[in-house]
């Protein structure tokens, strides 16, 4: 059964604390060291057996940061997200809308936390070059020199290429579901419910409903900078960080619904 170390409170920690915390730990590889201090998130470390999960957490004492040891089923992974176009607002909860229009509604004391952020995302695109019959395929090049490859009947190459971009996202969770919202692709036209100007101000909108209504579910980093005034947007640097938050938060509520 393997074991993860998770912070005690949701700020990361310190970093040069925590790198020295994993050397002396000597668990695991100097470089394994390095890579884990470049992006800090509540779960501190993962995928270990008790013996060694321990190790880490008396380390991580020594250097001043609290930590538990936790087993991971009851931590990670946290629920498969569900994409929706819509979230709606009702007295008896969060109705959300998936791309075929059909509706569920998640009652809001079902809702036990709730997520926000700009999240980097590397994704796959396939892109579409024309090509002319007197041309050579096999002189086709993409920049840089490398070689798309041939075409035999269609006008057309296509390749997959990897392209960064940044999406502003929601997702709302309970014990057992999560569903994400993408700002700039989902859709306000809800009825009576107050809709803004444009994209970003029905998103800022849907999320202070959305807390208004579910008081007491945990928030994260995001969430929190999004309900200040000005809101404030919290980058994370790709989704496991994101997902991390979200994971230690959901581990955090159930503790409490246990009681």
């Amino acid at each position: 059964m393997p074991y993860v170390v998770v912070q005690q409170e949701l700020s990361p920690p310190d970093k040069a604390r925590y790198v020295q915390a994993l050397t002396n730990a000597q668990v695991f590889t100097r470089p394994d060291v390095t890579i884990m201090g470049r992006h800090l998130s509540p779960i501190l470390a993962r995928n270990l057996p008790l013996p060694s999960a321990q190790a880490i957490e008396a380390a991580l004492a020594g250097e001043g940061i609290a930590s538990t040891v936790v087993e991971q089923s009851l931590v990670l992974p946290p629920p498969p997200r569900q994409r929706t176009m819509r979230m709606e607002i009702s007295p008896d909860g969060l109705l959300i809308l998936d791309a075929t229009g059909q509706k569920s509604m998640l009652p809001w004391p079902a809702v036990i936390v709730i997520a926000c952020g700009v999240v980097m995302k590397n994704e796959e695109q396939t892109e579409k070059i024309p090509l002319s019959d007197t041309l050579d395929p096999d002189s086709i090049t993409r920049p840089g020199g490398k070689t798309l490859g041939r075409y035999t009947i269609a006008p057309y190459m296509y390749f997959d290429k990897h392209v960064d971009r940044q999406v502003t996202l929601l997702e709302v969770a309970t014990q057992l579901e999560r569903y994400q919202l993408i700002q700039d692709e989902a859709s306000y036209d809800s009825g009576d419910q107050p809709v803004g100007r444009n994209a970003r101000e029905s998103f800022l909108i849907l999320v202070r409903q959305i807390r208004a209504m579910a008081t007491s579910a945990w928030i994260n980093s995001g969430a929190a900078g999004l309900l200040q005034e000005p809101p404030q947007d919290v980058t994370y640097q790709n989704d496991r960080l994101f997902d991390d938050e979200l994971a230690w938060l959901r581990w955090k509520a159930v503790q409490e619904l246990a009681g």
